[in-house]
């Protein structure tokens, strides 16, 4: 920052602030690679908890499934031969 003092003719002192910023211009191709990896890091976590999900629940059914309708037919065979 830099003040620059300027007498003017009503000899009054006026300040002027001028501030120079050396800040760099990213060019178009950063910009797009920056948000191609911010938007990849927030989708693929969401996209991989869902996709696990849904592995667990179709890996729950097919094997839970038919474990629990042979303990069911065997408890109501039991069931059964024992009220006949």
């Amino acid at each position: 920052m830099f003040i620059v003092l300027n007498y003017s003719q009503s000899s009054l002192k006026k300040y002027k602030i001028k501030i120079t910023l050396n800040i760099k211009m990213f060019t178009t191709s950063e910009i797009i690679l920056a948000i191609i990896i911010i938007s990849l890091s927030v989708i693929m976590p969401i996209y991989y908890y869902y996709q696990s999900k849904k592995n667990s629940k179709q890996n729950n059914e097919t094997s839970d499934n038919s474990d629990i309708k042979n303990y069911i037919n065997k408890i109501n065979e039991i069931t059964r031969t024992k009220y006949k």
